[in-house]
């Protein structure tokens, strides 16, 4: 550039409200349900392979913070999986992220995280990976309005201090036991001060104010479900809830629940290579998982591999997604894996009754990982328990593609009494291959293992 020459390019104005329009939408059609949140950053930990999550609710958070984000109350969530500056590009990019084109992660690194604004109008973080530390803060709302493109209504929101970084890092230090791999999220709940971008009325990605009374995942009634979402996954052994008054109190934090699984072995596999062998493949897993008094006995199979699948993605009209490297764009195929897995969740417990037994659908994670669901598309009844009595969970797991919603799989639960899939369906059409191909297949046998031994009343 000349020293006469002017810069003149400009990007295109409105879309930091695009996004904005998009998380709201995001929240409404596909997030809809809270539970959401806790779902999502267990996947995106396992996905980072970390081996512990800890969730962590704050009564108040850092009383004299300069950033008044940090101030409140707040969920904070740690997980020891490495965490990289581009991780932390693709958190800050539009509806989208890191993970798009590879098939052993589960889903898009920076649309998960996006569920996290059901609670919360922006967030901070601080995360590193072989002790390369990266920290900021996620505000849709940059850009909306103000000078030099900043957050209009809480420019403070923008702002990491010294006094306030240190203390940000020195909590992720002290919940992940130093800071070689992992990523703190701090997340400020929704208070009615945050809202204040509408003229004459609360304005913001949701409406909704939201307190620590709010946040009822960790109770006691919630141990079963974290189980649920444990024994799903290939690498985290620890799922903790604790709570604290301040950031004064993290070290003296009160345990609220905790689930967790003392086999080292890898559960679930994800294996983009293996995945793709045209002969199928099975491999059992088994252990425990725990929760205080609570234990369960965990065992399954998953397989690898068909040749219909894999024809399936060499179809002509296979979607295809778009993915930016260094300012260019190019179209890869969706991601798609040949995976699937049957989990048997038992309860070991002495209480006498019939037991009941319930069937879930996954993609990975169960649907919906309610205590007591409604039978719906994704879960179903097959036996009541009788008296206090805990129920089985059977787990169906596939590489689905889920409804927007989440709360049904084309092919598979809508339109069960269809046998054949509309060919011209692309993603129901996989999604009935899964099924038929892999995922049912694996029924017998699990069931048999998962009988042996039992009383035959039971059985």
């Amino acid at each position: 550039m000349t020293n006469d020459a002017t810069r003149v390019g400009k990007g295109i104005s409105g879309g930091p409200l695009r996004e904005i329009k998009a998380i709201q939408s995001l929240l409404k059609d596909v997030y809809s349900d809270p539970g959401t949140i806790v779902r999502e950053l267990i996947q995106n930990a396992d996905d980072a392979r970390a081996t512990r999550v800890e969730f962590v609710v704050l009564e108040q958070g850092i009383p004299d913070a300069t950033n008044s984000l940090l101030r409140g109350p707040a969920l904070l969530v740690a997980n020891n999986g490495p965490f990289s500056r581009e991780d932390a590009d693709a958190m800050h990019q539009a509806i989208g992220g890191s993970k798009e084109d590879d098939a052993s992660k589960i889903g898009t690194f920076g649309l998960g995280l996006k569920s996290a604004f059901h609670i919360c109008e922006a967030f901070a973080y601080v995360g590193a990976r072989k002790s390369s530390r990266v920290e900021g803060i996620l505000n849709p709302w940059i850009g909306t309005g103000g000078p030099n493109g900043d957050d209009p209504i809480h420019p403070d929101w923008n702002i990491l201090r010294g006094g306030d970084r240190e203390r940000l890092i020195g909590t992720a230090e002290e919940l992940l036991d130093g800071l070689h791999d992992g990523l703190l999220l701090w997340l400020p709940l929704r208070r009615a001060k945050h809202l204040n971008r509408g003229k004459g009325r609360p304005y913001g990605l949701k409406t909704t104010v939201v307190s620590p009374s709010d946040l009822p995942w960790f109770s006691e009634a919630r141990a079963e479900p974290l189980a649920l979402l444990l024994c799903q996954c290939g690498f985290l052994r620890r799922i903790s809830a604790t709570k604290a008054n301040d950031h004064s109190d993290i070290r003296r934090r009160e345990p609220m629940r905790c689930v967790s699984r003392p086999e080292a072995t890898e559960w679930l596999g994800r294996y983009a290579k293996d995945g793709w062998r045209s002969r199928r493949t099975v491999r059992p897993f088994a252990g425990t998982v725990s929760a205080d008094e609570l234990q369960w006995r965990v065992l399954g199979a998953e397989a690898f591999g068909s040749k219909e699948l894999r024809r399936q993605k060499s179809r002509d009209d296979w979607p295809q997604v778009e993915v930016w490297r260094d300012g260019r764009s190019r179209l890869v195929p969706q991601k798609a894996l040949a995976h699937a897995a049957i989990t048997v969740l038992r309860p070991v417990s002495e209480k006498e009754g019939d037991l009941g037994v319930r069937l879930r659908w996954a993609a990975y994670l169960p649907l919906t990982d309610e205590a007591s669901p409604t039978q719906n598309a994704i879960n179903a009844r097959i036996a009541e328990s009788v008296g206090d009595a805990p129920a089985w969970q059977i787990v169906l797991h596939g590489y689905f593609w889920p409804s927007q919603d989440r709360k049904s799989i084309p092919g598979v639960t809508s339109g069960m009494e269809q046998h054949q899939a509309n060919a011209s369906d692309v993603r129901a059409s996989w999604n009935a291959a899964m099924r038929d191909e892999l995922v049912l297949p694996l029924l017998p046998s699990v069931l048999e293992q998962a009988v042996a031994g039992e009383d035959q009343r039971v059985a």
